[in-house]
C-alpha cells in the first residue's frame, strides 16, 4: 500500500513539469511568436521595406541630381547671347551672324526697355546707351592704325557685317555669314517699325544744317508717327574741343530721345558715341555716316540689282572716286591677304 502510494504521486506530476518547462520556455510557441513579430516588422512587409528602401533612396536623389545638372549650365547661359553663337570672329572683331530681322529685334529690345534680368547683368550695362558699329574690309583695317577705333569697334553693342568683304572673308573663313547688314538697312529698318508702333522719337547729330532740315522734312513725310525731338549740326573739325563736345551732348539730352542717329563719317562718329555713350540720355546711338546724304537723295545708293550682286561699292566708286579709292583699291586687298593667310595658319 505505501509502495504504491510512493510510486503514484511522485512520478506522474515529474513528466508534467518538464512538460511545462517546455511550454513556458515557449519558444516553441515563440515560433508563432515569432513568426508574428516576422509578420508585424515585415518578413511580410519586409519585400515593401527594400521595395521602400528604393523606392525612398530613388525619388529623393533623383531630384537633386537634376537640379544640379539645371545649375551646372546655368552660369553659363548668359554668354552665348552677347557673343558665343551670335557672332563670329573676323580679323580679331566679332560680327554678328543674325538675320536683318534679328539685329532689329535686339535694337528695338533696347528701345523698350527689355533686358536681361538683374542678377544677369550688371549696373553699368543697364545704364550705358546701347549702340552699333558697320563692320567692312575699310574700317576693319583703319582700326589697325587707331587704337580707339579700335576700341569703339570691340565696345559696340551689335557690329553688323556691312560690305562683301566680310561675306567672302566669313566664307574663306568657314563661318555662318551669309548677307551684308548695312547701315541703311538698320536705319531704315529701324524707322519702319517705330513708325508702326508709334510714340518714339529720334534725333540727328551731325552734317550741314541744311542736310538736317531736308532729313526732318523726309522724315516726316515717311514716317509720320515718329517725333523728331532735335537736330544739330557741329562744327567741322577732325576734333572737338571739350566745350563743342558738352554743348552736343546737351542738346541731345534736353530732348530726351528714344534714339540718336550721328552722321560724322567714320571713324570719328564711332570714337565719339563711344566716348560719350555714358554721358547721352537716350536708349539707342546709330553712326551711320553717309546714310544721312543717302535718304535725303543727295548721293544715290547703288541699284538694288548691283546690292545683290555684292557690287554696290562699284556705282560708289564712280560717284566719289577721290573719297573711296583708298577704301576699294588699299583696305578690301589687304584686309583680303590677311584673311588668306589667316585660313592657311
Amino acid at each position: 500500500m505505501t509502495a504504491s502510494r510512493t510510486t503514484s504521486p511522485s512520478p506522474q506530476p515529474s513528466p508534467p513539469i518538464p512538460g511545462e518547462r517546455e511550454k513556458t520556455p515557449s519558444p516553441q510557441s515563440s515560433p508563432p511568436i515569432l513568426g508574428e513579430r516576422e509578420k508585424t516588422p515585415s518578413p511580410q512587409s519586409s519585400p515593401p521595406i527594400p521595395g521602400e528602401r528604393e523606392k525612398t533612396p530613388s525619388p529623393q536623389p533623383s531630384p537633386p541630381i537634376p537640379e544640379e545638372r539645371e545649375k551646372t549650365p546655368s552660369p553659363a547661359d548668359p554668354l552665348p547671347p552677347d557673343a558665343g553663337d551670335l557672332s563670329e570672329d573676323i580679323l580679331g572683331h566679332r560680327v554678328t551672324t543674325v538675320s536683318l530681322d534679328a539685329c532689329l529685334g535686339q535694337i528695338l529690345g533696347w528701345i523698350e526697355g527689355a533686358t536681361l534680368p538683374a542678377a544677369e547683368n550688371t549696373t553699368e550695362r543697364t545704364t550705358k546707351a546701347k549702340y552699333f558699329a558697320c563692320l567692312n574690309p575699310h574700317s576693319i583695317e583703319t582700326a589697325r592704325r587707331d587704337i580707339a577705333f579700335t576700341a569703339a569697334l570691340h565696345d559696340a553693342d551689335l557690329a553688323v557685317p556691312d560690305g562683301v568683304g566680310i561675306v567672302i572673308a566669313s566664307r574663306i573663313l568657314g563661318g555662318r555669314i551669309r548677307q551684308r547688314i548695312t547701315g541703311s538697312d538698320i536705319f531704315s529698318g529701324l524707322n519702319g517699325r517705330l513708325n508702326e508702333r508709334g510714340g518714339r522719337s529720334v534725333f540727328f547729330l551731325g552734317s550741314t544744317p541744311e542736310t538736317l532740315a531736308a532729313i526732318v522734312a523726309r522724315m516726316q513725310q515717311d514716317y509720320p508717327k515718329i517725333r523728331i525731338a532735335g537736330v544739330y549740326s557741329p562744327p567741322f573739325r577732325e576734333v572737338f574741343s571739350a566745350d563743342e563736345n558738352a554743348a552736343m551732348v546737351t542738346a541731345v539730352n534736353s530732348a530726351k530721345p528714344d534714339v540718336l542717329w550721328v552722321g560724322m563719317t567714320a571713324p570719328k562718329q564711332e570714337k565719339w558715341v563711344r566716348q560719350h555713350r555714358d554721358q547721352l540720355d537716350v536708349r539707342f546711338i546709330g553712326p551711320v555716316g553717309a546714310v544721312f546724304d543717302f535718304f535725303i537723295g543727295r548721293v544715290q545708293r547703288s541699284h538694288p540689282l548691283f546690292q545683290r550682286m555684292g557690287l554696290e561699292w562699284l556705282p560708289r566708286l564712280l560717284q566719289e572716286p577721290r573719297r573711296l579709292w583708298r577704301r576699294n583699291f588699299v583696305s578690301s586687298p589687304s584686309f583680303l591677304v590677311r584673311v588668306i593667310r589667316a585660313r592657311l595658319t
